[in-house]
């Protein structure tokens, strides 16, 4: 049976996918926000808590600890992504919040079950907070509306708030968002996942979807430059071989932004080759834009475009990402 909260979405105008997504209330993009239907939040609370994340991702929890809202990755013991989060604090400063997709949330509990055992900390899905998001023009004004600080986290008794990579996140409970639904409308329209989706890959932030987890080391993903990775932190699962390719490795692989004019649709995991059919590189996520295909794409850094996805010709172009990458090999 439908929520009461999927019932109000749905009096909005929201439409759903046939896989439950929720995509839009109208207009796919062009809009002031998105309701990121897609994503949830967990929480975990107790006396190891920053002890625990600080042994299972890659960003440094310390850091967080001191209201520094962080992008981190959980490895498997090769150092390639299982899964990746937005890590802050609880308000109430006895926890830490993660912002993790939906898809890849059964893949958490999973993985952190059998080192949850062994501390004084519980994991748990809040079904009730929900996430929008928005880029610098429409998230300004809407902190300013909330009362919220305009730092990069600030929270009141409802609304917690952060901004990284140009873009702002809000959290808060479903009933908190029906009450101000008819107010956001007086900053613009809101979006759904697509548009989500859209505002991650113009950031170059390559989230981990089924399809392309276990597939790539964190620095390929661009994880490094936006302080995704600590590298004086000490141990965290996977953390020697991250270590090993920044200190002693050459990478040959990073992410970037390509488009395409074809109708060929791709998919987390799908393959990009060259002429001769050569492996250059996967895609890690991808949407259709303004009659384009987009997507964030891993790819070796000393060929030139890949030609085919998969078998399929394809005639690439490189977008530009909004943080320079490194010289080849670093």
């Amino acid at each position: 049976m439908p929520s009461a909260h999927h019932e109000f979405l749905t009096q909005q105008g929201a439409s759903f996918a046939k896989d439950g997504s929720l995509q839009h209330f109208g207009s796919p993009f062009e809009n002031a926000f998105a309701y990121c239907h897609h994503l949830s939040v967990l929480t975990i609370i107790g006396e190891d808590a920053a002890t625990f994340l600080q042994g299972q991702l890659t960003c440094d929890i310390r850091e967080v600890e001191q209201n520094e809202p962080r992008f981190g990755a959980h490895l498997n013991l090769q150092g390639r992504v299982l899964f990746a989060l937005w890590v802050i604090p609880t308000p109430a400063k006895n926890g830490f919040r993660l912002i993790v997709p939906t898809a890849m949330v059964a893949d958490v509990q999973e993985h952190w079950a059998k080192y949850l055992m062994f501390s004084r900390s519980t994991l748990s899905v809040e079904q009730e907070l929900v996430v929008l998001m928005a880029p610098q023009s429409h998230g300004e004004p809407l902190t300013q509306y909330l009362k919220l600080a305009s730092e990069a986290l600030s929270h009141n008794d409802t609304w917690q708030h952060f901004a990284a990579l140009g873009n702002h996140y809000f959290i808060t409970h479903t009933k908190a968002l029906e009450a101000v639904w008819p107010d956001l409308l007086t900053f613009g329209t809101i979006g759904g996942e697509p548009q989500a989706h859209w505002w991650d890959i113009a950031a170059g932030l390559a989230q981990i979807y089924p399809g392309a987890h276990q597939a790539f080391l964190p620095q390929v993903l661009n994880y490094d430059l936006f302080q995704g990775i600590s590298f004086n932190k000490g141990c965290y699962t996977g953390q020697e071989v991250v270590a090993r390719m920044k200190f002693k490795g050459q990478l040959k692989q990073r992410l970037h932004h390509i488009s395409w004019p074809e109708a060929v649709t791709a998919a987390p995991g799908d393959t990009l080759r060259n002429e001769q059919g050569r492996a250059l590189g996967q895609v890690v996520v991808s949407l259709e834009y303004q009659g384009k295909l987009h997507a964030l794409v891993v790819l070796r850094r000393d060929h030139d475009l890949p030609q085919q996805l998969n078998d399929t010709p394809i005639t690439p172009s490189l977008e530009a990402l909004p943080y320079p990458l490194p010289e080849p090999g670093k």
